[in-house]
């Protein structure tokens, strides 16, 4: 899972998530992003990287498909065209979340923001039609507002390889994350080193 936090310190920024158990409260807890699906069970996510930097935490077998989740948590701000290398992929879905007054930033004494997160859960709103654009196979698929989009991909190729949002300026200020794809007898050996993390969407197939 890949979300789009909202734009509170001038740095857009792509944080990779997996689930987590969900904190005592009070929120927001910096990182924490909670979602309430079309079941109306909410779950608990939490930030495992957002910098280019920081330790590739995707791990992605070689030959495996895999669904690739992204959703935008900003209200009102820029829509992100997402690029994952060495694959293509095909859109499966496209969910719409109200994400309104749903989160808050985390400042310190200095008036500065230092994090933030969900201070109620984000709510699933509707699937949203099928669009000609969506249509065939992509390298690219674009993230609205609001909105959670699923793709299914492939991955045929080994190697280490980048997903980025596909703006110049907002790959420049940081929204680019590596991933590594390899084979399973490589992979065992990653997670048996405790080294995370696989799937990075809903499911692999």
């Amino acid at each position: 899972m890949i979300m789009f936090p909202p734009l509170g310190t001038g740095q857009i920024e792509q944080w990779e998530m997996e689930e987590t158990e969900a904190p005592a409260g009070p929120f927001p807890v910096d990182g924490i992003v909670q979602v309430k699906g079309p079941d109306g069970g909410v779950t608990t996510y939490r930030r495992v990287a957002r910098g280019f930097h920081d330790p590739a935490r995707f791990m992605v077998k070689t030959g495996d498909w895999e669904d690739w989740t992204w959703i935008n948590l900003d209200v009102g701000g820029w829509p992100h065209p997402q690029h994952v290398h060495a694959t293509h992929f095909r859109v499966k879905h496209r969910h719409s979340y109200d994400v309104a007054e749903k989160w808050e930033f985390i400042v310190d004494d200095a008036g500065r923001t230092v994090g933030g997160g969900t201070i109620t859960p984000i709510e699933y709103r509707e699937t949203l039609p099928a669009a000609a654009s969506d249509a065939g196979w992509k390298d690219v698929v674009s993230v609205n507002n609001g909105e959670a989009v699923t793709v299914t991909a492939h991955f045929a190729h080994s190697g280490r390889f980048l997903h980025h949002c596909h703006m110049r300026d907002h790959e420049d200020m940081g929204m680019m994350r590596p991933f590594v794809v390899m084979p399973a007898e490589v992979l065992k050996i990653e997670h048996q080193a405790g080294h995370p993390m696989e799937n990075p969407g809903h499911s692999g197939h």
